[in-house]
This record gives structure tokens, C-alpha cells and sequence, in this order.
């Protein structure tokens, strides 16, 4: 299961240019992302257990409020500009789940 959430996640660092596809590829990759995070096995109160739950809700806020349906009409700037900040954010929270599995 790591190596496939290692997989998803150079594929979103691969999503170099903004466009309506590449954000579709990027919603279908963190929808992939969130089951296999949560499939995870980790030991309760352990340092991996807290950075899945971590990713679990970071890249949950990012679906439920930033690359949901209104981000669609937005104008072209802001699209490009959440694209990129949420890349960061998610890229980041399963960088520091394959650090600590």
C-alpha cells in the first residue's frame, strides 16, 4: 500500500501545469490518496498513526474546500494559485506519512 500512496503521490508532484483536467486527475488521486491512508496500519497513539490522521483531514479540507465544485468558476489566477497551494499542503501531508510508516 506505500508504494502505491508513494505512486499517487509523485503523480499530484508530476501535475507541474494548472488545468481543469489536471485538476480532475488531482481530485480522482486524493480521493485514491484518502483510501489507502485510511486502510493504513499503524499502532494506536504511535508517531504514524497521528501523521495519517493528519493527512486524512488535510486532504479532506482540500476536497470538501478548496477543489470542490465553486473552484470550477473560478477566474483563471486564483484557479492556478489554490492548484498550486494545495498541491503543497497534500504533497506534504503524505510526504510525512511515507517518512513515518
Amino acid at each position: 500500500m506505500e508504494k502505491h500512496l508513494k505512486e499517487i503521490h509523485d503523480s499530484i508532484n508530476n501535475l507541474l501545469l494548472y488545468s481543469d483536467d489536471n485538476v480532475k486527475k488531482y481530485i480522482s488521486l486524493l480521493n485514491e490518496a484518502i483510501i489507502i491512508i485510511e486502510n493504513l496500519e499503524t499502532q494506536e497513539n504511535s508517531v504514524s498513526e497521528t501523521w495519517k490522521n493528519k493527512a486524512l483531514i488535510e486532504i479532506s479540507n482540500e476536497l470538501a474546500n478548496r477543489v470542490n465544485d465553486k473552484f470550477f468558476s473560478a477566474d483563471p489566477e486564483r484557479k492556478k494559485y489554490e492548484f498550486k497551494f494545495s498541491k503543497v499542503v497534500v504533497s506534504m501531508a503524505i510526504t510525512n506519512i511515507l517518512m513515518n510508516a
